[in-house]
């Protein structure tokens, strides 16, 4: 995660937009061009040309809507597997273009709380878009019904 923040603007010689591309091109010259750079929680459009990968998506979840109460000011961006289908859908252009897609892991294990039908729905958004495959399950442990 980059995160920039200053106390003071007026003492800053460089906008946060300038201190962002200054951060991206710092870890992106450190790396290397052989190291596959993920970018995940910064900003879409400060990444182009510096990032290999892009986390397209809010956070998924163990359940299709988030599980606690939502805030009003939160406009659904909560971990929910319905968040992560829809940001994945609306960002699928963006994969192959200017970095491989990051959807989020997919969830398969039976600690969620997600039906058969949701998570091959997740498993579908994912081959079809074209992004990145990120389990978080121990596939030894899991159902034969799952890995089908």
């Amino acid at each position: 995660f980059l995160f920039c923040k200053t106390i003071n603007m007026s003492m800053c010689m460089k906008t946060r937009a300038e201190t962002m591309t200054l951060a991206l091109h710092t870890v992106r010259a450190a790396a290397g061009s052989n190291t596959f750079l993920i970018g995940c929680g910064c900003p879409i459009g400060s990444a182009i040309g510096y990032v290999d990968g892009m986390r397209i998506s809010a956070d998924t979840g163990p359940s299709w809507h988030p599980s606690f109460p939502l805030p009003w000011w939160d406009n659904g961006t909560l971990p929910s597997l319905r968040a992560m289908i829809r940001n994945s859908i609306t960002r699928s252009n963006l994969s192959h273009v200017w970095w491989h897609n990051d959807p989020d892991c997919i969830l398969l294990g039976h600690s969620t709380n997600l039906t058969e039908m949701e998570v091959k729905s997740a498993a579908s958004v994912v081959a079809m878009t074209g992004g990145m495959l990120l389990l978080s399950d121990d596939l030894m442990k899991l159902s034969q019904e799952r890995l089908e």
